[in-house]
C-alpha cells in the first residue's frame, strides 16, 4: 500500500535527517503536531492543542486518525489504524518528525494541502 508520509517525511526513525524539526518535536511535541496538523489542512492549531492538552489519553488515537486522513490527502491509500496507533502511544515524537518533513517536502513539491472547501489564506471569503 502506498504511504505517502513514509515517501516524502522518510523512515518514522530517520528523526536527525533535519535536525531543527528533531529538537521541535521532542521539547513541544503537542505544538509540534498541531502545527503540522493545520499546515496539513486539518484543525487549526489552537484547536488541536486544546484537544490534545484536554484529552491526553486520546492522543496516540487523535495522532493515527489525523495522519491517516493527511496521508490520502497526499495521495496515498488508508492503511488501518492498528498498527499505527500502537507506534503512536509509544513513539509519538518521531510520528510527530516524519509527519512535519513528509508536508514539508509536499509543500516544496507544490502538494495542497487543505481541507476541502476551506479557502486558501490568499482567497477571499464571500457571503
Amino acid at each position: 500500500m502506498a504511504n505517502k508520509i513514509e515517501e516524502f517525511g522518510g523512515g518514522r526513525f530517520d528523526c536527525f535527517a533535519d535536525m531543527g524539526v528533531c529538537c521541535f518535536t521532542c521539547w513541544c511535541n503537542i505544538c509540534a503536531l498541531s502545527q503540522a496538523l493545520e499546515d496539513g489542512g486539518e484543525m487549526s492549531c489552537i484547536a488541536n492543542c486544546c484537544l490534545m492538552y484536554c484529552i491526553p489519553c486520546w492522543h496516540p488515537l487523535y495522532i493515527t486518525v489525523q495522519l491517516e486522513a493527511i496521508n490520502v490527502k497526499m495521495g496515498g491509500q488508508d492503511r488501518g489504524y492498528c498498527g499505527e496507533c500502537l507506534c503512536n502511544t509509544f513513539c509519538a515524537p518521531c510520528t510527530t518528525c516524519q509527519l512535519v518533513r513528509a508536508i514539508k517536502a509536499a509543500s516544496a513539491k507544490g502538494i495542497v494541502l487543505k481541507r476541502a472547501g476551506a479557502p486558501m489564506a490568499d482567497e477571499k471569503m464571500e457571503r
